[in-house]
């Protein structure tokens, strides 16, 4: 489908670099063609170029910036040691040491 109006479908699209450069006739996009040009032959079926919406919105995009990525853990010792780092890292921006033995770290 096009946004012309006339021709409502056109039968061919060519694409350069990873993007629609022409859109229309058949004959008219294999003008275009040189010997290197891959063809694919869609068989009449439809054609949709893909959409993507990448937008973030502010204060989203910043916490999670911000935050812990958990999901990708490969194991219980991955999500503590991460969970571990994250924590350090969060009370070292402030100032916080902690001297229990067992959680013992400096800043720094």
């Amino acid at each position: 489908m096009t946004d012309t109006g006339a021709p409502p479908r056109a039968s061919a699209v060519a694409v350069r670099e990873n993007r629609i450069s022409h859109v229309g006739r058949t004959a008219d996009i294999r003008a275009l063609a040189g010997r290197h040009t891959r063809v694919i032959d869609a068989e009449g079926r439809l054609l949709l170029p893909g959409f993507n919406d990448a937008h973030v919105h502010f204060l989203d995009g910043g916490f999670s910036l911000a935050g812990l990525e958990l999901r990708d853990a490969a194991s219980p010792e991955e999500f503590i040691r991460r969970v571990a780092e994250f924590a350090r890292g969060q009370l070292c921006n402030y100032g916080v040491e902690i001297i229990e033995p067992a959680l013992q770290f400096k800043c720094g």
